[in-house]
Order: structure tokens, then sequence, then C-alpha cells
């Protein structure tokens, strides 16, 4: 049993995903397009020489090769992995990984499992949490390997991110307030970003909803904790303005624009006679006749009054979404890093930044907690290399991307990808063997 850790959080963050993108296509419905609807300019995808395990392997190796004095194989001692794939031959991704490390003599490494899903993920990071404020933590920093591998799935992405926890992290995942809600809507969560009232988002505003009330009620405690006298209701800082980031894993990026207008709805509703909505006469008597948010009037006016605070704190996390796509549980976590791939704004105030993080998961379940960036934060991430790997992509045709999507319903049978594609410092399958064994390789150059 080691001493009590502190600071518990995000010490080093490693995205990868396929160089390859397709822009996305289809008609976008005018309103939406008001509103910023598109889902991204496109999504990264990947052939059959890239699955989970090579995935997996470069991501590591990348994670350790960049932060050689921040990150060693040998001081891991737990290692969860949460991959959404229908590759069956995920199931031994545990045992590949371990070998991984053995070459650093370390062969005790506790935790390994693989939990599929978006909530998976989540379920993946507080687990590893939890373990290091336990008292069977050893001392050493867990590992989360957390994404989706989906070989050429329309406007799906694919990547993967290893996020490396442990005490003294410059993103420390705060203990108090967290919010989590479990529901069973028995629904996937396929987007449908032509359609005004796509079927998951009834569902992802509920979650939201109900994992935010937790969080103001949390955060009302702490601001009265903390003040000599009673907060002037008018004046007091609404629930959002707490926070100069809100990341949130969703599909689309009209999804991430009407969930931010909606938490604002939300702080109005627990407090409607604060100064900052005094411009709401039409939109207040709306809301009061019992129309709530699903009215085009009231979204369209709080769309307006949360405008600059969206540019401001949720913009510049869109960056791997806007380019990859939807990536399921690293999402959230490509997220944090184009923020600190962004850099610090220069209106930011001096001292630690909060970040409140929201993810959503078929099923229902959805976690809401918070973190807390301290100014060494952008160096848990390699910020060059994230950016140059986003911008240097390669654009194929539709037609490209159709026909790796078509070889890849028919099953793996031949590998027909093409190795020429891949990036360097990228690890791919080489061969499947009569008996179903796979042979990884890593290209150099």
């Amino acid at each position: 049993m080691s001493a009590e850790a502190k600071s518990v959080g995000v010490r080093a963050i490693e995205v990868y995903f396929p160089s390859r993108r397709v822009q996305q296509r289809g008609p976008q419905n005018d309103r939406l397009a008001a509103r910023d609807s598109k889902a991204g300019d496109s999504y990264v995808f990947c052939d059959d020489r890239e699955d989970e395990k090579s995935m997996a392997l470069t991501v590591l190796a990348s994670l350790f090769r960049s932060r050689p004095q921040a990150v060693h194989p040998g001081s891991i001692g737990r290692l969860e992995l949460a991959i959404t794939s229908a590759d069956p031959a995920s199931r031994s991704l545990g045992s590949l990984l371990k070998a991984f490390f053995h070459p650093a003599g370390n062969t005790s490494i506790v935790g390994v499992r693989s939990v599929p899903g978006c909530e998976g993920g989540q379920d993946a990071i507080l687990n590893t949490v939890n373990w290091i404020h336990s008292s069977e933590w050893d001392g050493r920093d867990g590992l989360v390997v957390l994404g989706s591998v989906q070989q050429a799935e329309e406007e799906e992405g694919v990547a993967l991110a290893a996020v490396l926890i442990g005490p003294h992290a410059p993103v420390v995942l705060d203990e108090c307030p967290r919010a989590l809600c479990f529901r069973h809507p028995c629904e996937k969560f396929h987007h449908d970003s032509s359609s005004t009232s796509p079927s998951s988002d009834e569902s992802f505003l509920s979650c939201l909803a109900q994992c935010y009330r937790q969080i103001q009620s949390q955060d009302m405690i702490q601001q009265e904790q903390g003040a000599t006298e009673r907060p002037d209701r008018r004046n007091r800082a609404l629930t959002l303005d707490r926070f100069q980031r809100v990341l949130f894993q969703c599909p689309s990026l009209r999804l991430t624009r009407k969930a931010y207008a909606y938490l604002l709805y939300l702080d109005f509703l627990a407090n409607p006679d604060h100064a900052h909505f005094d411009s709401m006469d039409t939109t207040t008597q709306a809301i009061a006749q019992g129309r709530g948010f699903i009215d085009d009037e009231v979204q369209d006016t709080f769309y307006a009054l949360s405008e600059a605070r969206y540019e401001e704190r949720i913009r510049p996390s869109l960056a791997f979404s806007n380019i990859c796509g939807y990536a399921h549980a690293a999402t959230l976590w490509a997220s944090l890093a184009s923020v600190l791939a962004s850099g610090m704004p220069d209106n930011q105030q001096p001292g630690p930044s909060r970040v409140l993080l929201f993810a959503y998961g078929d099923g229902v379940m959805s976690a809401m907690y918070t973190a807390t960036m301290g100014s060494d934060a952008p160096g848990i991430i390699d910020s060059d290399s994230f950016r140059e790997r986003l911008e240097e992509g390669t654009v194929v045709p539709q037609e490209t991307f159709d026909c790796v999507s078509k070889s890849a319903a028919k099953g793996v049978t031949k590998l027909a990808g093409n190795i020429e594609a891949i990036g360097r410092d990228t690890y791919y399958l080489h061969r499947i063997n009569a008996d179903g064994e796979r042979e990884y390789r890593l290209k150099k150059n």
C-alpha cells in the first residue's frame, strides 16, 4: 500500500486515428444549417490492414515514444480496455498488450479487461481513478485504452485514445461534483444528421439534464459554503459559467451546439431571475406556458444567448471531431486533446481552469464530472504531432471508401488493404495464417 494519492487525474494522452478520410455527404436541413448543423467536414476510416490490436499497439507505442521521461512501460500498474469493435479477435487484445510491457520487465499488471461501448470507456476511467485512491494502489500509474475500431462504417470515425492516469496530474479529475444517469430506452445511438429531431436527441438531452441538475445542486452547495454571505441570486455565477471548457461525447457538431444551449436553458430554469436572462420576455412567457425547450422560439433564444460562450468554450474542442468523425469513447478525450493543442485563450484568467465533461453511451449510461486544468496541462499531449496529423490526412474519393466498406462487409478472408496508405510508425496486420493467428508489423516510414 502506498501513501495517499493527491491530485489524481490525466498525466498524458495519446490519440491515434488513420490517415485516410472521406468527406461527409448528404444535404443538410436549412434550419439545422443556421445552427452549425454539420456532423463534421469528414471522417477517418481504415481497411483490413488495421484493427483494434494494431491500433492499440500504435497508440501505446506513440504514447511511450513521445514522452519517454514522463511515461515508461515499467511504471504501469493497471491497464483497462474499452474498445467498440465487432471483431471477435479483439477478445485476446489484453494478452497482446500485456506482452507489450514485457521488454521493460513489467509482468505485474492488474485490471486488464475489455468493456465495449461508450459507457465502458468512462467506467474504465473512473475505475482507474478509484483504484489509485484505494488501499490496493501500489504507487504506479493506470492506463486506459478506449475508442472505436469499425472498418469503413458510414459516418463513423475510427480512433483510439490512450489515457495515462496517476497522481500529481496536470489535469485533475475532481472527486466532486460527479453525476450518473442509467436508463434503458431500448435504442442505439445511430444519428441522422439530416433530421431536425434524431431519435437519439431526446435520450441524450434527457440524460444530460439529469446529470446536470445533480451538478447544479452540488455546485450551489459549494458556492454557498465558500461564501461569507448568501450569494445574490441575480448576480451569482451561473453553474455553466463556472466552467471555462465543456466537453461532450457527441456524434455531431449540431448536437454539441444544441446541448450547450440546453445547459444554459437548465440554468435559466434553476434561476430565471438571473440578470443574464433579463432580455427574455417573450421566451419566458412561452416557457411559462409549458412549451419548454422543444419550442423553436425557445431554442432560438438560447442558441443566441449561448453563442459567444459556445465559440469560446466549445469550439476549440471540436477540431478532432470535425475532421475525424465520431469515435465513441475516444471522442471525449480527443476533445480534451484538441483543447490542449489549441493553446490557452489569451483572455483566460490566471490560475487553474475548470472543465465539465459529459459522456454518453447507448444503453443508456451517462456520466458527468469535472476536471481542473493547471497551467502545465498542454504538456500532457504532443501538440505538434496531434495538429500535424489532423492537418495532413489524405482525403480520398467516396468510391474508395465504398469499396473498402463492401470488402469489410464480406469479412476477412484475404487481406486486401493498402499498406502504402498507412502512416509511418504505425502497426498493421501483416498476415493471417491458416489457424487464424494474426501477425502484426511496424511500418517505420
